[in-house]
């Protein structure tokens, strides 16, 4: 295999394609699988749970062939290099580098058989997403995620299609993101599958525009011309989200967005531990566990509320300031039915349910 293609080009599609390799140096997953036939230059990585595939045409291709290259070393060989051609030649166990004067030489495994083959279109469904939509959706309910809970269903994000509406959900129990979309399309039938939480991550970055799924039980693809992305479904149920959401909240605050970040980050800078007690003349927030951390915050939103008697709960505020760091409104709603269950804030078509702490002896 030998081919020149221009540094800058090459440099880009091995960056793009960093967040898919295996983080286990020893794996064959943690190599570029590189393919050089027909005039054309295909670049692979997957970690078994997603992968990506980038097809790009280098200058020219004067031998054909294929080999796995050590991801880490290979980029860190490209990345420094001029904004000029370079040519990658594989010669025995070795691929070659060069430049100009310059020369490297990166480590290759020729058994491409060992690489993961990545799956195919066949017998696959299809859905169109509009691609901001899609973005919006995803970014607000990842912070939600966790990616390593021993829940296997709760390491990804539940996608609920109806004929009419898509629903983004996610949960890492202690507190449980939706946001709710209007479809431009109707769709035929209702669809739910769970995509795992890089998968998520990346999707927005590598497609624009509007976005074909292809799916069944086990993937869902994502191609154009050049890219060809997968990723393997989430097995598992999702937990039942609606039963968790309250409803016929008593108590409902619109408070202000930018005010309520300022006070909160203030206060996690000390403990993320807070208590939050609303009284008539406003809101009063303090840090938890004094004994612990050796210090405490207190601040306060000075409004008036209609309430008839005081009341506190306690919760985390980083689970507040994540929801308020994805909201582009001024204004948002604080709802609640009881001050020891679960508290809503929403926006708009976004609603995050929360579990608040225990106030003990506090």
């Amino acid at each position: 295999m030998k081919f020149t293609i221009d540094q800058r080009e090459l440099e880009r599609v091995l960056s793009e394609l960093t967040p898919f390799l295996d983080k286990n140096n020893d794996s064959f997953r943690a190599n570029y699988h590189l393919i050089a036939k027909n005039n054309v230059l295909t670049i692979q990585a997957t970690n078994l749970k997603i992968g990506l595939s980038v097809t790009v045409r280098p200058e020219i291709i004067e031998q054909e062939g294929s080999t796995l290259v050590d991801g880490a070393r290979f980029l860190k060989v490209v990345k420094p290099l001029k904004r000029d051609a370079i040519t990658c030649e594989l010669i025995s166990n070795e691929l070659l580098v060069k430049q100009g004067r310059s020369r490297f030489k990166v480590k290759v495994n020729t058994n491409t058989r060992a690489f993961y083959t990545f799956p195919t279109t066949e017998d696959m469904s299809k859905i169109n997403f509009n691609g901001q939509l899609l973005k919006t959706g995803f970014e607000n309910i990842i912070p939600s995620i966790d990616g390593n809970s021993p829940k296997y269903e709760l390491t990804g994000g539940l996608v609920s299609i109806s004929k009419e509406n898509i629903t983004f959900v996610s949960t890492d129990t202690k507190r449980l993101t939706i946001v709710e979309e209007i479809l431009e399309t109707s769709n035929s039938s209702d669809l739910e599958f769970i995509i795992p939480r890089p998968a998520m991550i990346e999707i927005p970055k590598l497609f624009d525009g509007d976005i074909e799924f292809l799916y069944n039980e086990e993937f869902v693809i994502i191609e154009n011309k050049e890219k060809f992305f997968f990723t393997k479904l989430v097995s598992g149920t999702y937990p039942v989200w609606k039963r968790i959401v309250p409803q016929d909240l008593t108590y409902e605050f619109t408070l202000n967005k930018n005010e309520m970040i300022e006070k909160m980050k203030l206060i996690s800078s000390v403990n993320s531990s807070i208590k939050i007690s609303f009284n008539k003349s406003g809101i009063t927030f303090k840090t938890l566990d004094y004994q612990n951390v050796n210090s405490e915050a207190e601040t306060s939103i000075d409004m008036e509320l209609s309430i008839p008697e005081n009341f506190e709960l306690g919760t985390n505020s980083r689970f507040i300031i994540d929801f308020l760091n994805h909201i582009d409104v001024e204004e948002f709603t604080f709802g609640f039915k009881k001050a020891d269950r679960p508290f809503v804030l929403v926006s708009k078509n976004i609603k995050a349910v929360i579990m608040p702490i225990n106030l003990g002896e506090d």
